[in-house]
């Protein structure tokens, strides 16, 4: 969706695809309504997260991960997501001390899991 409305407002074809075609289009650079495509999804993930971050008060950090973003991690390294994290007017020398981690490990929630239940039977 937010392909079709970035292509609409830059007077391009308006085409339906998919996430993998979106960002093999980036990756190929063969398509700059895909490449803003994946900047402008970066930027708004990093607005949502700071919002969440001062919301909940995640000084301990704000962890991403599931879906797309795994495969994109070196488009998520090099993008605003963390510029737009932090912009947060008087909240951002807060936000600033707030670290942002990418998982990019499939299992990791089982992973902690496991690891927590093996806790459990050490005590």
């Amino acid at each position: 969706m937010l392909y079709q409305i970035i292509a609409e407002l830059d007077g391009q074809p308006v085409i339906e695809l998919n996430p993998d075609e979106i960002t093999k289009r980036d990756a190929n650079k063969s398509d700059p309504v895909a490449t803003r495509t994946i900047d402008t999804f970066m930027e708004l993930l990093g607005s949502v997260a700071g919002d969440l971050a001062v919301t909940i008060g995640a000084k301990g950090g704000i962890y991403i991960g599931g879906g797309i973003l795994p495969k994109l991690s070196d488009r998520f390294i090099h993008s605003r997501f963390r510029q737009r994290f932090i912009e947060k007017g008087r909240f951002s020398t807060y936000l600033e001390n707030i670290p942002t981690y990418l998982i990019t490990r499939n299992y990791a929630s089982l992973e902690g899991l496991r690891n927590y239940v093996n806790s459990l039977k050490d005590s």
